[in-house]
């Protein structure tokens, strides 16, 4: 159990963004210092914005995909190759969302 208290003085502006960091962390203010202060990993949630673009990516990458599998039944490999650079292109895009 974590009885022990540890003041810290803080600038106003360094409080403000110790607050909105702790609140895009989804974490309290006393579990947000402890792992910042122990150099755990602190995984920041996604704005309403960046996981809505999250969805759009991967729901359009998930489309290419099935299109390709579509049209290599129509051996249509110029399209296809096409098709895979974009997807590859995408998942880049979708993978700088979970780093």
């Amino acid at each position: 159990m974590k009885s022990k208290k540890i003041e810290v003085r803080v600038t106003l502006q360094e409080r403000d963004q110790i607050l909105e960091k702790s609140r895009e962390a989804g974490l309290s203010i006393s579990e947000y210092m402890r792992r910042s202060a122990i150099d755990k990993k602190l995984n920041v949630r996604f704005s309403e914005e960046e996981l809505e673009a999250w969805k759009n990516l991967t729901y359009i990458s998930n489309a290419l995909k099935n299109l390709g599998n579509i049209l290599s039944k129509e051996n249509r490999e110029d399209l296809i190759l096409e098709l895979k650079k974009i997807n590859a292109e995408l998942k880049v895009e979708i993978l700088k969302f979970l780093k």
